[in-house]
């Protein structure tokens, strides 16, 4: 199910992809997920190939075969469903050892073959994202609550900055985005700023929000952030219903969320709104010697 050895192929390494690259990238992702029903790449490898992190590409000619994206860290690994099992993971994931060899990998949807690659180098699960979706029926009526919920408004960043840090301070990358993280995803050309939703109680205080996207038709719950302060008020389940009511209304059938799997608490209230699983996303670690 895994890469068989070949020859080392030299790969092509920038840290700033051209135009041209991020297009060959991008399509090559939309042929995996046409192939194998995942999407291969994550937010940050999509943000990051307008300029960041390290980018590897093996190609014949002007065909991209295999890409990979590293960033604090983890790595991304994706190869053309034809051009599989003939050494180009292993070549890239030689490569991504060079700048970092302990660099972790993720694999998106634990598909049979990355999980046999991933067990063939030694690599073992170190943390698993639970992928949960819901299908849109009817439109949500609104929840009766206190609070006051507006849309977002530049002057609300860095009031949702500090909430977020917050809320997150235990989460490897969520809870670490800078306000500049922020300004980044915020002008990305999926942003709308009716789908990040605030709640403030009746000292203006933020006390929460909700971000959504819309992603090929299929609506998103970006993030759900409640400030520690305020835990057990119910006003998660009121910012998960308000973003119900803004994807129904952009038409959107149906809504998927990422969780921790070991949220306990998250996951039961995604599943009395409606949420099922549908994929596990699993990030890989190489075993230390001797274990």
């Amino acid at each position: 199910m895994w890469d068989t050895v070949s020859p080392l192929v030299e790969p092509k390494k920038a840290r700033h992809l051209c135009v041209l690259d991020q297009t060959k990238v991008l399509i090559l992702a939309e042929e995996i997920l046409d192939h194998d029903g995942v999407y291969p790449l994550n937010d940050q490898a999509l943000i990051d190939l307008e300029g960041s992190g390290v980018h590897l590409l093996i190609e014949r000619g002007n065909q991209l075969l295999g890409y990979a994206h590293y960033h604090d860290s983890v790595a991304q690994i994706m190869v053309a469903p034809l051009e599989r099992r003939h050494g180009i993971a292993t070549d890239l994931l030689t490569h991504i050892h060079l700048i970092d060899p302990h660099a972790d990998l993720w694999a998106f949807g634990n598909l049979d073959g990355a999980q046999g690659f991933c067990a063939h180098y030694g690599f073992s699960p170190v943390r698993e994202l639970l992928v949960m979706t819901r299908h849109m029926d009817e439109i949500p009526q609104p929840v009766p609550h206190d609070l006051v919920v507006s849309s977002f408004q530049p002057e609300d960043l860095e009031d949702l900055v500090l909430l977020n840090s917050r809320a997150f301070q235990f989460h490897p990358e969520q809870g670490a985005l800078t306000i500049d993280d922020f300004k980044t995803r915020i002008s990305t050309q999926w942003f709308d700023a009716t789908g990040l939703i605030v709640a403030r109680d009746s000292q203006e205080t933020m006390v929460g929000f909700i971000w959504t996207k819309i992603d090929q038709d299929i609506g998103e719950i970006y993030v759900v952030a409640v400030d520690p302060d305020y835990h057990g008020l119910g006003i998660g389940r009121v910012l998960l219903n308000e973003g119900f009511i803004h994807l129904g209304n952009m038409g959107v059938a149906t809504v998927r969320l990422w969780v921790e799997s070991d949220n306990t608490s998250a996951i039961v209230l995604y599943q009395r709104s409606g949420f099922t699983a549908a994929r596990h996303d699993v990030r890989y670690r190489m075993k230390e010697t001797g274990t």
